[in-house]
């Protein structure tokens, strides 16, 4: 398993695909009822890309790099890092709880779970057919009372993949600067930190992050980045096409792919 990087070529073409996989069991009865086992917590991905031009040079053509690539690999046998076009950069935020000095660096993805959050409140007298006053005498309810519960309105709430493979980074910076509560003060007790107190962000290539101490209550931290995918050749061959003098092309460039650790 090495961290050689996939050589970034000119050449491909837009027809990238990424497919994500899962491994399903899949158990069906005489009655036709199915019973389901699912064997993945994330999925695996089936890569493929095309290069319209292979440029053929003594050593230094873009050819000789994508073979001696896949040789080097000796096929389907060793693993490698891809940096997906398009898909490679991630923003992570952090809050802090006065314990924690260690997170996980994550890929956002949109859950098509819907969570009520933000209840609205109607008043069912701003459509009576009868005429009202504004304002009802008698202790009657006025005419725009929010006692009444009307709906909620949901927001979708986001899936972390947890991401292993990331540029690791060497960071000092002071998170209190940017501590949520209003009332922090500059100077402190001796007992306490400054609020400009130096802190250490150590980001590993595993995707961890280690801080010199914990995040304080209320405080957070945000990281951006680069990230990988953890990959290997699809089969043990690979084929170019010679259509013009020192011009290749590769039709396909398979790769089967995971964010984890391993592939």
């Amino acid at each position: 398993m090495s961290d050689e990087l996939f050589p970034e070529l000119p050449g491909l073409e837009w027809e990238l695909t990424k497919t994500p996989i899962f491994n399903t069991k899949i158990m069906t009865s005489v009655n036709g009822r199915e019973l389901r086992a699912s064997y993945q917590g994330v999925p695996k991905y089936e890569i493929s890309m095309s290069y319209a031009f292979l440029r053929e040079s003594k050593n230094r053509g873009e050819l000789q790099a994508l073979e001696g690539f896949f040789l080097e690999r000796r096929g389907a046998f060793d693993s490698f890092f891809l940096k997906m076009p398009e898909d490679n950069q991630y923003k992570c935020q952090f809050l802090g709880d006065g314990l924690t000095s260690k997170f996980q660096i994550y890929k956002e993805l949109k859950s098509h779970k819907p969570v009520n959050t933000i209840p609205h409140y109607v008043n069912p007298n701003m459509w009576n057919y009868f005429s009202k006053n504004m304002w009802s005498k008698n202790d009657q309810s006025q005419i725009w009372n929010a006692d009444y519960l009307g709906w909620w309105e949901s927001e979708f709430v986001m899936n972390q993949i947890p991401l292993s493979h990331v540029e690791p980074q060497y960071i000092v910076l002071n998170p209190n600067m940017w501590n949520r509560n209003s009332n922090f003060s500059m100077w402190l007790s001796d007992s306490e930190n400054f609020m400009w107190n130096k802190g250490i962000v150590s980001l590993t290539k595993d995707g961890i992050i280690e801080l010199s101490e914990p995040l304080a209550l209320g405080q957070d931290l945000v990281i951006s980045g680069t990230f990988y995918y953890r990959c290997r050749f699809k089969d043990d061959e690979q084929q170019y096409t010679n259509f013009m003098t020192k011009l290749w092309k590769a039709q396909k460039v398979e790769m089967v792919g995971s964010l984890g650790k391993k592939i």
